[in-house]
């Protein structure tokens, strides 16, 4: 089954919805496939390039390899080093009152920043809640890991990635061999990236990195996991790897990970355990990304579907607001309306998500659907005003799904209104903001959609 989308005026748009084979079903990908796709949604969380997390990924691996740890331990990490910063969203919800601070600013400057000079920068009076965030973004980190069903090892890399040799990082305070060796390595390994990051010239890059490196050995960094890195940055293939744009598509080679392609059912349980992630970043939205899937899975088996294409659904309903990753707390979570610019920003997380999700290049059609998910029937939404049938059928669902799980929900400006009453606003909505047929069978599943609320 085939569906055409036409050409959009936008650039970005044009290039997600041109002619694709629409999937029966969900695409295989494997878990470190998975995971290396959603850690650029993490980047985005802390203001970082979307390679971030690879490279860091890349060099822990590397560094890991030369030291000849058994395969296990380079699993570790491998998904520790992906993951690092999991715990970003989460903390980040506590930076909502501060105003003059983001994510951005917090976890994005250099990884040697200690808490308590972040904290001294923002000033008495928010300093706690600086500490508190960073500190809360190791613990969270572990937390999501777990969450997401990798082994403890991980989520104990996770945690201690902040830790020091001599004993001065955070959360615990550890110090030389009561760190993780796991943990020591993704330290250095970030710590390498940010420098290189920082430099435009990767020639001068490659040059000033060993002294950067030996300048914290023994101080920040176990002596010999910076003389692995040392060893490793002298080889040129290290660097063609570094900066090769398809660092995602190298996956397979430098995990030395079996990737066993995941099952339908294991990988929408993945990706909501992920879009928990994206949603606990909002302050009432816990559990908005399974409710909104639920209700679109529902619409698209009344409409006929064939069960692997309502899987499809399914999870571009779980990731339709991965991109919101890329908008600070400070706007997301703000009480009065938003500014022109505050909403441009907010604007931007369909094609963020959309883009992210391309990655994985037979989900082309599932990255489409996530971008036309604020398009309104009647061609005055976003991104690129698409009307009618020129929204995919799969977006318009998405867009009923999402509207009819905002009203039925609490939030923290107002209460959830029963279904009844969300059907009521949502007639007036039907032929504008969203396709009035949809609208039509809403109501015919509203019975069985009527506990949603209780999804977690």
């Amino acid at each position: 089954m085939t569906s055409r989308f036409p050409t959009a005026p936008d650039d970005r748009y044009r290039g997600l919805v041109r002619d694709v084979d629409l999937p029966e079903g969900i695409t295989a990908v494997s878990l470190n496939q998975f995971l290396g796709v959603v850690a650029q949604a993490l980047d985005l969380a802390e203001g970082r390039p979307r390679s971030h997390a690879l490279r860091v990924c890349y060099v822990a691996c590397a560094v890991a390899r030369h030291m000849n740890l058994a395969r296990a331990q380079i699993a570790t990490v491998f998904f520790a080093a992906l993951l690092h910063d999991v715990g970003v969203p989460r903390a980040g919800e506590r930076l909502g009152d501060l105003a003059h601070l983001s994510e951005h600013e917090l976890f994005a400057v250099h990884p040697l920043h200690s808490a308590d000079a972040l904290a001294a920068q923002s000033g008495r009076a928010h300093g706690y809640s600086v500490v508190e965030a960073l500190h809360d973004h190791a613990f969270e980190g572990a937390s999501g890991v777990a969450t997401l069903g990798l082994p403890a090892q991980v989520a104990e890399a996770v945690l201690y990635h902040h830790e020091r040799h001599d004993g001065s990082g955070f959360p615990m305070g550890l110090a030389g061999g009561a760190i993780p060796l796991t943990a020591r390595i993704v330290a250095v390994a970030d710590y390498a990236e940010a420098l290189v990051a920082v430099e435009p010239n990767p020639l001068l890059a490659r040059r000033d990195l060993e002294a950067g490196l030996r300048e914290q050995s023994g101080r920040t960094f176990h002596p010999e996991v910076v003389e692995a890195l040392v060893a490793v940055t002298r080889r040129d293939d290290f660097w063609l790897g570094f900066h090769d744009r398809e660092l995602l598509a190298l996956i397979p080679q430098y995990s030395e990970i079996e990737g066993q392609p995941l099952g339908a059912p294991a990988l929408l349980r993945l990706a909501a355990a992920f879009a928990d992630i994206v949603d606990a970043k909002t302050t009432g939205k816990r559990g908005h990304a399974r409710r909104v899937a639920r209700c679109a899975a529902a619409l698209a088996a009344r409409l006929g579907f064939a069960p692997t294409r309502v899987e499809a659904v399914e999870l571009a309903a779980l990731l339709h607001d991965i991109g919101m990753l890329k908008v600070p707390r400070r706007v997301t979570g703000k009480p009065e309306i938003l500014s022109m610019q505050d909403m441009a920003l907010l604007r931007e997380h369909a094609l963020e998500g959309a883009d992210i999700l391309r990655a994985v290049p037979a989900w082309a059609p599932i990255a489409a659907w996530v971008a036309a998910h604020h398009e309104r029937y009647d061609g005055r939404g976003y991104p690129a005003g698409l009307a009618g049938e020129e929204i995919p059928l799969e977006a318009r669902i998405l867009t009923v799904a999402d509207i009819y799980e905002a009203l039925t929900a609490d939030r923290p400006h107002r209460p959830a209104r029963t279904p009844m009453e969300a059907l009521r606003a949502m007639g007036t909505m039907a032929g504008a903001e969203i396709d009035p047929l949809l609208f039509s069978l809403l109501q015919t599943a509203i019975v069985d959609l009527d506990d949603l609320s209780s999804v977690p």
